[in-house]
C-alpha cells in the first residue's frame, strides 16, 4: 500500500511540474523495490535527460542496467558518474567490477588501483585485484594484494562503511531543484549481485526522505 500511494503521489507531482527531476528520482527507487527495473529507467532517463549532469542518477542507472545484464551500457554510465566526479570511490570500484567480468583484466586493474588510492582499505578491491594478477600470471603483485587484504580483515574488512572519510569519497551532491535543495540525496541502490565482489552498501534509507516530504 505505501507503496502504490508513493507511486501515485510522484505521479501526482510529476504531472503537476515535468521539469523537477526529483519525484522521478524517487519514483525510479520505489520502482526499483518493486522490480520494475524498465520503469526505474525510464524514470532515470528523465532526470537525466532534465538534469545532464546528476551523477546519482547515472550511478543509479548504472546498478540498474548492470542487473539487467546490460554492463556496457553500466559501465557508460560509471564513466559519465567519473566524469562528474572523479573521486567517487565505488564508480571506479563498480566500474572495475564489471570491466573484470568482461575479461578486460587490465583495465579492471587501473580501476581497482584508483579506488585504493582513494581509500586504502578497500577490502573487496585489494582481493579483486589479486584475483586479476593470477590470472594475469603476476603473482608476486597477487600476494602482496591477498597480504594486505588480509591485514584489513583482521581489523574489520567492513570498517569502511563508518569512516567519514569514505563517507565523503561516495557523497554525491545534487540539487534537483536548482534554487531549493530540498533534502540530502546522499544515496544509492542496494547492489545485489555477486556478492563474492561487490559489497552490499547501503546510502541512507531514502523510506526516511519518503515519509518526511510527502507525508
Amino acid at each position: 500500500k505505501m507503496f502504490a500511494e508513493a507511486l501515485e503521489d510522484f505521479g501526482t507531482a510529476i504531472k503537476i511540474n515535468p521539469d523537477n527531476g526529483l519525484p522521478y528520482f524517487l519514483r525510479s527507487m520505489v520502482r526499483y523495490e518493486l522490480k520494475n527495473y524498465r520503469g526505474a529507467l525510464n524514470d532515470l532517463d528523465s532526470v537525466i535527460a532534465i538534469n545532464p549532469t546528476n551523477s546519482l542518477a547515472y550511478y543509479n542507472r548504472a546498478i540498474l542496467n548492470s542487473e539487467i545484464g546490460a554492463d556496457n551500457a553500466a559501465i557508460k554510465d560509471y564513466t559519465k558518474v567519473l566524469e562528474i566526479n572523479n573521486d567517487n570511490v565505488i564508480a571506479w570500484f563498480n566500474r572495475g567490477i564489471l570491466l573484470h567480468q568482461s575479461g578486460n583484466l587490465k583495465a579492471a586493474i587501473q580501476d581497482y588501483s584508483k579506488a585504493i588510492n582513494l581509500y586504502d582499505n578497500l577490502y573487496y578491491a585489494y582481493l579483486n585485484r589479486a584475483e586479476a594478477y593470477m590470472k594475469l600470471n603476476e603473482n608476486l603483485k597477487a600476494n602482496a594484494d591477498l597480504l594486505k587484504a588480509q591485514k584489513i580483515k583482521g581489523k574489520n574488512k567492513d570498517a569502511y562503511s563508518d569512516s567519514s572519510k569514505f563517507k565523503s569519497l561516495i557523497k554525491f551532491d545534487q540539487n534537483f531543484n536548482k534554487s531549493d535543495q530540498l533534502f540530502s540525496l546522499n544515496r544509492a541502490f542496494l547492489h545485489t549481485n555477486n556478492t563474492k565482489i561487490m559489497p552490499q552498501i547501503f546510502i541512507d534509507n531514502y523510506f526516511d526522505s519518503l515519509s518526511n516530504n510527502y507525508h
